[in-house]
């Protein structure tokens, strides 16, 4: 696995947060995307679509990140 082809995602939702790490499959236009790990969490720190607190909304995100990285197999950077 190239670790160049990694892609994640995220969607933060009033209730559910959701994470993703795919793989890039194939060359543009035609690339597919291979799901390597799903993560979920319950959003916290959101008030109708708004961050109301910061620090929860963060560890809500970390947790969906951890998990999809540990089905995935793969760690997640930010560059």
């Amino acid at each position: 696995m190239n670790p160049e082809r990694l892609v994640a995602g995220l969607d933060i939702g009033s209730s559910r947060t959701t994470a993703i790490i795919a793989e890039a499959i194939g060359e543009s236009p035609n690339a597919m995307l291979k799901i390597l790990g799903v993560g979920n969490a319950r959003t916290a720190g959101m008030r109708r679509g708004v961050v109301s607190d910061i620090k929860e909304t963060t560890q809500s995100i970390q947790k969906a990140m951890s998990e999809a990285e540990r089905r995935a197999g793969v760690q997640v950077d930010g560059g």
